[in-house]
């Protein structure tokens, strides 16, 4: 049994969406770009480590069955193996919640809400800079 943590929602509306056709290469490319973010910041809430180049994968992304009617998609993060103890319920709350929020502060600057800006704009400092220390370790 797959232990999943934190769904989330991924909607594609306006244009062509809106008549009922997508670009089936865009729509891979964008569920293959929202998952490899989704594990990376697994990942990061994991071991507070940004993962870069070939790492080792400890998380999976998987995709639900769309909405009918739609192309809103629900994608579910789960652990590579059960050697964590992700199965543990406030564990995998606390990372739920975590990865939400994390997730949540990087939409809300990608589209511009000016309310989390700031709060983000040093999240992602504190990120780069993470990123830059890991990759001086051995």
């Amino acid at each position: 049994m797959t232990d999943f943590i934190s769904p989330v929602p991924v909607i594609y509306t306006g244009n062509d969406a809106d008549r009922n056709v997508i670009n089936a290469q865009a729509l891979g490319e964008s569920l293959l770009g929202a998952s490899k973010l989704y594990t990376a910041v697994g990942h990061y809430c994991q071991f507070g480590v940004v993962p870069h180049g070939n790492y080792k994968k400890e998380f999976y992304c998987y995709a639900g069955v769309p909405k009918k009617g739609s192309y809103e998609y629900v994608l579910f993060l789960a652990t590579t193996l059960h050697q964590y103890a992700v199965h543990g319920e406030i564990y995998k709350a606390a990372l739920g919640l975590l990865v939400q929020n994390i997730l949540k502060s990087i939409k809300d600057i990608w589209t511009k809400k000016s309310d989390t800006a700031k709060v983000v704009g040093q999240l992602s400092k504190v990120l780069r800079d993470t990123a830059k220390q890991n990759r001086k370790l051995p």
